[in-house]
């Protein structure tokens, strides 16, 4: 589940869960929309805070998502030895 639809989900406004998760309401509007990624850190805090319900992966913005891809893609190809 994204930010988007958990806030919808569970009747919360952008500003009740900006102040839950310790950033600016402007923050999470950006994360809504996907037009910026959270910190490793935020992101953390964001999926323990919704149990769960909202995943790393969805709060990620297109361009870093790609980037996502296209690294797991390498490590798969044994690119990396992890």
């Amino acid at each position: 589940m994204d930010l988007r639809e958990y806030l919808f989900k569970h009747e919360m406004k952008n500003k009740d869960f900006a102040t839950k998760v310790g950033v600016s309401y402007h923050h999470i509007s950006q994360l809504k929309c996907r037009r910026t990624s959270p910190s490793l850190f935020l992101a953390a805090k964001i999926h323990i805070i919704t149990g769960g319900q909202v995943t790393f992966t969805s709060l990620l913005n297109k361009r870093d998502a790609d980037k996502m891809v296209k690294f797991l893609g390498e490590v798969k190809g044994d690119r990396y030895k992890l």
